[in-house]
């Protein structure tokens, strides 16, 4: 009887062990450029407005109420480490997915080597609102990369917990002489 508890014991212990997927790393080939990024983020007289969502299966719509929206500099840094994430430059989308041992992450995940500091700093940020619109005002002339996420939980089939849905929307925006954007971010 006891090695029968013990046997069970173990088999219950080594089915708890988990391996997660691994991050990927990729070491960048283009450098950053500190001074790009901040001449791009200097005050200009440009304006970009947006909404961002995604429609569900079901036909429900879901946007990024509550969530932060990043202002990039389109730096070739950027185009690179972006490219990686959306398999693209001009407009890109990365799920969410189940990782393991009860994770959830992006499914194109990276460790990007060097990533400097300035590259999260030298950027602009907001929040959507709560019908999913944003804005950004005194945006200089040049290219940017307008990043969100839009993110929702249902219910898992096989537990009694919610699970994430949805994930990151990514768009290129090209900003001159003064000009309202508006855009509409979805997959």
């Amino acid at each position: 009887m006891k090695i029968r508890f013990l046997i069970l014991t173990v088999f219950i212990l080594s089915s708890c062990v988990c391996k997660q997927a691994p991050i990927l790393t990729h070491v960048m080939k283009n450098e950053f450029n500190v001074k790009q990024a901040q001449q791009l983020m200097k005050k200009g007289n440009n304006t970009i407005i947006g909404n961002a969502f995604i429609r569900q299966n079901g036909g429900g719509v879901v946007t990024c109420a509550g969530s932060r929206v990043s202002l990039v500099p389109a730096t070739s840094y950027a185009e690179e480490r972006l490219k990686y994430l959306y398999s693209g430059t001009e407009k890109g989308y990365n799920p969410i997915i189940f990782k393991g041992c009860g994770q959830f992450g992006p499914a194109m995940e990276y460790n990007f080597t060097p990533s400097p500091d300035n590259y999260t700093k030298l950027t602009k940020e907001t929040v959507c609102d709560s019908s999913g619109h944003f804005k950004f005002n005194n945006v200089s002339e040049g290219e940017f990369f307008i990043i969100t996420n839009v993110i929702w939980q249902v219910p898992s089939t096989t537990s009694y917990t919610m699970v994430p849905n949805g994930g990151t929307l990514m768009q290129k925006v090209i900003l001159k002489k003064g000009e309202t954007k508006e855009i509409i971010m979805s997959r």
